[in-house]
């Protein structure tokens, strides 16, 4: 027989015994019941041209680049394949440069590129392609000015509260 871990039959039952478990756990681990994870940034568009130019304002990481091409000029060997160069240039001038062959369809590209606030992005391609769905997945640089320290003292009064858990106003 399995056991249930959140007991009770109504809605309003479940969260009243959920309560019980984070204040368990909480007093058991010295830990708040409130904290902001580190979260990824999505930054999308269309073009439809050779080229995509895109402004980042923050500090962070580009982990990915997702691409959906929707047609590309063949090349010589008659194929529907381009290179697609991307491009970072900052605000001191420094910048770097990287190729990654792209097809028809969605094309995955693993980046981890650090940015810094004031980059400026370009995706150029040698041949002509037509519309251009992309995505860069971006994770923001966390500063030690923006970690909370979230013991069990300084948070006695916070958390969520079982009638804004319900949506009750």
């Amino acid at each position: 027989m399995s056991r249930e871990l959140i007991k009770g039959v109504s809605p309003d039952e479940k969260f009243q015994h959920l309560e019980i478990i984070l204040d368990r756990m909480r007093r058991l681990h010295g830990i708040g019941r409130n904290f902001v994870p580190t979260q990824c940034t999505l930054i999308s568009g269309y073009s439809d041209g050779v080229e995509i130019r895109q402004y980042v304002g923050i500090d962070g990481t580009i982990n990915f680049l997702d691409l959906y091409i929707d047609d590309i000029e063949l090349n010589e060997q008659k194929k529907k394949i381009a290179i697609a160069q991307v491009q970072s240039l900052c605000f001191d001038l420094k910048g770097t440069s990287y190729s990654y062959p792209v097809r028809v369809g969605r094309n995955t590209i693993l980046m981890d590129m650090k940015i810094i606030t004031g980059t400026k992005l370009r995706i150029a391609f040698d041949r002509p392609v037509t519309g251009i769905w992309y995505s860069f997945v971006l994770t923001p640089k966390i500063t030690k000015v923006q970690v909370v320290d979230m013991s069990e003292e300084e948070t006695s009064d916070e958390g969520v509260q079982l009638p804004l858990a319900r949506g009750i106003v």
